[in-house]
């Protein structure tokens, strides 16, 4: 379960970015020190100065996020409206016209770039985003579903000229282990059936040992070797 970060660092979920850096660095101080303590209280310290960096982190990201959804947040609704509507060089005109790159820059980037079917640059828009707010589900979710697009059954990057390939390759070799292995198959069912009809080669087990000891006999009685 996720610690709430300005619990952590002891300060109001409306803090500036002043008093959150000010808090954390009062605190990672505090606990640098006790950590070295015997006992209980200095292994708290230590899991202490753990969660401080963690929270400071989430907090941070927090303050990010609100200060876009305050600078642009109906701007993001109005260039998602434009995607919808098909307008994506207007959408990414106003993308780039925006200076904070925020995770939710990234998010509408990313649809931008998946409707233009540039898959690659979609997913590394979507790993960006994931980032600078690793726990926020939507992100989450957009990647998991695009990855399911990119790697499932009816995926368009396997259709592709590469995808081609790749299926065109292991569709031969497929192709050929099937072969070598109906070939070593019907070589196994031959040589079962010559066995339970006592035959071969040399007709039975026996009738083969003793062709052998015979061509052996004659190859020494001729004084030279059998090859």
């Amino acid at each position: 379960m996720q610690k709430d970060p300005y619990l952590i660092l002891k300060v109001s979920p409306d803090a500036n970015e002043n008093e959150i850096l000010e808090a954390y660095n009062s605190l990672k101080k505090q606990y640098s020190e006790e950590r070295f303590l015997p006992g209980d209280e200095g292994r708290i310290a230590a899991e202490n100065l753990t969660d401080l960096e963690q929270a400071y982190n989430d907090a941070m990201a927090d303050l990010a996020q609100k200060r876009s959804y305050n600078n642009y947040g109906s701007k993001f609704g109005d260039i998602e409206n434009m995607i919808k509507a098909g307008k994506l060089e207007a959408a990414q005109h106003e993308l780039d016209e925006m200076d904070d790159r925020s995770a939710e820059w990234h998010y509408v980037q990313s649809i931008v770039f998946y409707r233009k079917n540039w898959y690659n640059e979609c997913l590394k828009q979507l790993d960006f985003a994931i980032m600078i707010e690793p726990n926020n589900q939507k992100y989450l979710d957009a990647k998991a579903r695009l990855r399911q697009v990119l790697y499932g059954p009816n995926s368009p990057v396997l259709a592709g000229p590469q995808g081609q390939r790749q299926n065109q390759y292991q569709n031969q070799n497929n192709q050929y282990q099937n072969q070598n292995q109906n070939q070593y198959q019907n070589q196994q069912q031959q040589y079962y059936q010559q066995r339970q009809m006592g035959g071969g080669m040399c007709g039975s087990e026996e009738s083969c040992c003793l062709q052998s000891l015979l061509t052996l006999c004659c190859c020494q009685m001729m004084g030279g070797g059998c090859r």
